[in-house]
């Protein structure tokens, strides 16, 4: 009977900790995790979960700003250090993550590539409503936007941020959506990211690391 017992209080502790898990979306959090359905899961021949998600390379972008980063050095922390020079900041790459250096653009990829960041600086140059003039951009792509948070302030390393979050879809699957623009100091430094919301729990602890570690150069 006491092992009756003590089973049953395990289940409850078990059910209560993953009934807390699920995240608010206020200041300083992240999004909640859409709610995907039971629609059928694309796989691959590994058997993990597949889900289309936009090329991060090929995603519109307004008129930007050339970048003029050298490739990122190592940071003696196990991970490297990337200088955005049109903005003004740093920010360290987690450990194996790869990135890409385009004209346009940097890209960041989680090992998997499953989650991709990408990182530009509009010509344009306005920090104020960043995140809608990215919304409409991303309109291009994707359907129904819905925010879970829009245009929190905060700030990060001193710098100023606007961040926006939320699902939509894409390719007739829900993705999860997010947007921090930094008001870095020569000119503000956008980022997107759009995923799959089980591939951003997966990765969630090294990109906030990563986001967090923009700072003046």
């Amino acid at each position: 009977m006491k092992n009756i017992n003590a089973i049953l209080g395990l289940v409850l502790i078990i059910s209560f900790v993953l009934g807390c898990s699920s995240v608010s979306g206020k200041k300083g959090d992240e999004p909640k995790m859409p709610d995907i359905g039971n629609k059928e899961e694309k796989k691959d021949n590994k058997g993990e979960k597949k889900s289309p998600l936009p090329d991060s390379r090929k995603v519109p972008l307004p008129p930007s700003k050339k970048q003029d980063n050298d490739d990122p050095a190592p940071n003696g922390g196990g991970g490297k250090t990337v200088t955005f020079k049109v903005a003004g900041v740093q920010m360290d790459l987690p450990d194996g993550w790869e990135y890409e250096n385009l004209s346009d653009r940097f890209i960041v990829k989680s090992p998997d590539g499953n989650l991709q960041v990408f990182f530009y600086v509009p010509e344009d140059g306005n920090f104020q409503g960043a995140n809608q003039r990215v919304v409409a951009e991303m309109r291009q792509y994707l359907e129904e936007i819905n925010p879970d948070f829009e245009n929190e302030r905060d700030s990060i390393n001193g710098i100023e941020t606007i961040s926006s979050g939320g699902k939509a879809f894409y390719e007739g699957t829900q993705v999860l959506w997010l947007i921090y623009v930094y008001k870095a100091p020569n000119a503000p430094l956008f980022t997107v990211t759009v995923t799959d919301p089980e591939y951003f729990a997966r990765h969630k602890e090294s990109y906030n690391a990563m986001m967090k570690s923009v700072r003046r150069v």
